[in-house]
């Protein structure tokens, strides 16, 4: 009970923070001449924007997903084993159920071309 009641009194100071920093890192990306598209409901041209407007006090949350450019399959999967294999801060998961920084991948198609997606979860 007392880890818990400390963790709740410094939530939203850091939730704050990690929506900050991923607003950074959406930016980041939108610029990114491998990065095909980003979905971070911060960004105005994202299709969640106004919902994030509404419901997350104009913030984009914690969560900012990505895809990188790839010509076909196995160019995503080896794009995908090298952004992978060069994180240093984040850690590679299989699911988004952890606490820490963390980002996993799957391959998947989009209406114009075959992305790598990353889904990278800035904090929990």
């Amino acid at each position: 009970a007392w880890i818990i009641t400390q963790g709740i009194e410094t939530l939203s100071l850091r939730m704050e923070r990690h929506c900050e920093n991923s607003m950074k890192i959406a930016l980041h990306l939108r610029n990114h001449p491998n990065v095909a598209w980003v979905r971070y409901p911060g960004l105005p041209e994202d299709p969640q924007y106004e919902k994030a407007q509404k419901y997350l006090k104009g913030t984009g949350g914690p969560i900012v997903i990505f895809g990188i450019k790839a010509a076909n399959a196995q160019g995503a999967k080896e794009a995908g084993k090298k952004f992978i294999d060069s994180m240093k801060l984040f850690i590679h998961v299989a699911n988004c159920g952890v606490y820490r920084l963390s980002c996993y991948f799957r391959i998947g198609l989009t209406a114009n071309s075959l992305t790598l997606t990353f889904q990278c979860v800035y904090a929990r």
